[in-house]
């Protein structure tokens, strides 16, 4: 209740910058679930899907909004799930499944079979999907016709199951701009789609980064040991090649070993595809620096020539 609470004014604290991937914060949250015995409806749905993961069974959280008497709760938004059963998408909510909560003060334990593969149509009276394919209907709903309780159609003769099953098998990136293409088709939606929409943005354009990390985090390591290896050309080039270690042959080679390197930073670089405007920025930054780099090594291979001519 706290945490529903918190999230309802605003001061719930998000630890998640403490976690490079989305993947990551939400393995942390469902630990934290199953050691305190309590959460919201996302740890509810994440718990669901872990168990039914390891029954064996192929299951979706679902993102959306929820209203009650007719009325939208347009402050908070609401996860539930999908489940695969005999290669049937089944609905489920295992926190309104679970009780309900009295004067935002205390949960009430009230076990309801009801939000248990519930008909599509009958949880269409309560709860709206950000994604259309998750009405699990062939003739889905708008936002506006959810919102005001009227029978506005999305798509007629929508093939949900065909656009689920193409879904489940892309890769994430092309998985988020499915859904965004498809809310977009939905109607403009009420503050808390917009929101949906522009956390999605930004997942979609932080990708290329977050999909790479490990491959980033190794063109930054062989960044640094190219900048090492330069340094210690220039060291030798302080020294007038003088000294074991600090012979032209072995100046050559700290900066050939270094333009290796750098030029395969460069290559790592230019693979990201990122659409977001700070990532984009970092990776342009990268790449001019390694290029500056090289600029710096051209000229210094003209000089070591110079050098052996002499």
């Amino acid at each position: 209740v706290k945490k529903l609470l918190d999230m309802q004014n605003g001061t719930l604290k998000d630890n998640r910058s403490r976690f490079e991937t989305e993947k990551e914060y939400n393995e942390y949250q469902l630990t934290r679930a199953i050691k305190y015995k309590k959460g919201v409806c996302k740890d509810y749905s994440m718990l669901f899907k872990e168990i039914l993961g390891r029954l064996g069974y192929e299951s979706h959280i679902i993102s959306g909004y929820t209203k009650k008497n007719g009325k939208v709760n347009r402050e908070l938004s609401h996860t539930w799930n999908a489940v695969k059963i005999n290669n049937q998408w089944k609905l489920f909510d295992p926190t309104w499944a679970a009780g309900h909560v009295v004067d935002s003060k205390r949960f009430v334990k009230k076990y309801n079979e009801k939000w248990f593969d519930v008909d599509p149509d009958e949880m269409l009276e309560t709860h709206m999907p950000f994604d259309p394919i998750w009405q699990l209907l062939d003739n889905p709903l708008t936002y506006e016709g959810f919102d005001e309780s009227e029978n506005k159609i999305f798509q007629k003769n929508y093939q949900f199951d065909d656009i689920i099953n193409d879904f489940v098998n892309n890769e994430e990136n092309l998985q988020m701009k499915g859904q965004l293409e498809r809310s977009n088709e939905m109607g403009e939606g009420i503050g808390l789609v917009k929101k949906w929409r522009k956390n999605l943005t930004k997942r979609i354009g932080l990708y290329g980064i977050n999909s790479k990390r490990d491959l980033i985090l190794h063109a930054e390591e062989n960044t640094q040991k190219a900048l090492d290896l330069y340094d210690e050309y220039v060291k030798a080039r302080n020294k007038q090649f003088r000294g074991a270690k600090w012979t032209v042959e072995k100046a050559e080679e700290y900066l050939m070993d270094s333009k290796d390197l750098t030029e395969g930073v460069i290559e790592i670089y230019k693979g990201i595809d990122v659409e977001d405007a700070k990532a984009e920025k970092y990776v342009k930054q990268a790449i001019g620096f390694s290029e500056d780099l090289l600029k710096n090594i051209a000229k210094q291979k003209e000089f070591l020539a110079a050098y052996k001519s002499k």
